[in-house]
């Protein structure tokens, strides 16, 4: 409030044009204090409203020594400051939560392992034990399926929660037959969804410096992702080639197309389940990790992933990324 300012400064800031402090304000400062005493968002901007009111009344009760016009503007610039020192700290308090809420759901997703190893372990001793009749012997291999499922939903938040914490995912590249991984997923694909066809013609090897376990997880959330959205009476391709150095991995599908707003936010984890809520009428399709986990994946291996859609030539995602290490 000391500083001199121009009309066009006054402009700026309220168009949060702003000058940019460095460091830490004193209102950041406050407002992760105030989280870590409990306040609430609202009791903080509370604390605001209070410092506003008390010094506007005491400083109106004081002896007049300014005219009415330089009153006016001292008033105005003390408003400016309190409201930059607000925006300040509700930016800094929703930062502090976001990265709580990050850091929880990385822990939470972590001690969910072990009670979940217990029951798949307990579950594949229970569909062995010759004692038990097929009624019996039945269920556990619906527990054990089950608890694999749940255990695959807490590997997804796990590598979300490395992604929003800015640790991204870590691959370890070796040498891979692309064209052999391919087909053990279709493999794999197929094996669980035996009503679906899957159409992968390559048979020469192409070699490639590749996290296969991750890359494979790339392949199959895209394939999945196509039987829960696509049209399962077509079937569905995977597409394997080589452009120059880089290794292009392709999965089409039929269906309905993907609308052009949905897809700027296809790969965009808070977008997305920002979204998740179904629409009225339609089945519930989970929260969509398996897309956002394939995007930092192929980006963990200096590459890019990306969708095509149309009624006439249905949906594609193509991934590519260099067959071998950038240096």
């Amino acid at each position: 409030m000391d500083m001199p300012q121009t009309l066009q400064q006054e402009i700026d800031k309220s168009q949060g044009l702003g000058p940019t402090l460095v460091g830490e304000s004193a209102a950041e400062t406050h407002a992760v204090l105030r989280l870590l005493d409990g306040f609430t968002l609202d009791q903080m901007v509370s604390e605001y409203r209070a410092l506003r009111s008390s010094v506007l009344r005491l400083w109106l009760l004081q002896e007049a020594s300014l005219d009415e016009t330089d009153r006016v503007r001292e008033i105005i610039r003390f408003n400016e400051a309190v409201d930059q020192a607000l925006v300040e700290s509700i930016a800094s308090y929703v930062k502090a939560v976001d990265t709580t809420r990050k850091m929880v759901l990385g822990g939470l997703g972590h001690d969910l392992r072990s009670p979940l190893t217990a029951i798949k372990m307990g579950a594949g001793l229970l569909t062995k034990a010759e004692q038990w009749g097929t009624r019996e012997q039945s269920l556990a291999v619906q527990i054990d399926a089950s608890a694999e499922r749940a255990n695959q939903l807490v590997n997804d938040l796990l590598d979300l929660a490395r992604c929003n914490l800015g640790l991204g995912i870590a691959v370890q590249r070796q040498d891979t037959d692309l064209t052999s991984l391919c087909a053990t997923v279709v493999n794999e694909v197929c094996l669980a969804h035996p009503q679906i066809n899957v159409v992968f013609e390559r048979t020469d090897a192409l070699p490639a410096s590749t996290d296969a376990q991750r890359m494979s997880q790339v392949i199959s959330n895209l394939m999945v992702n196509a039987i829960r959205h696509g049209d399962l009476e077509r079937p569905i391709r995977l597409g394997l080639s080589c452009a120059e150095s880089m290794a292009v991995i392709e999965v089409h599908n039929w269906g309905n197309p993907i609308p052009a707003e949905q897809i700027n936010y296809l790969f965009d984890p808070e977008a997305r389940l920002a979204r998740a809520n179904p629409v009225e009428g339609e089945p519930r399709q989970g929260l969509g990790l398996g897309l956002i986990i394939a995007k930092e994946i192929t980006a963990s291996h200096a590459g890019t992933i990306e969708v095509i859609s149309s009624a006439e030539h249905g949906t594609t995602f193509r991934v590519g990324f260099p067959r071998q290490p950038t240096k």
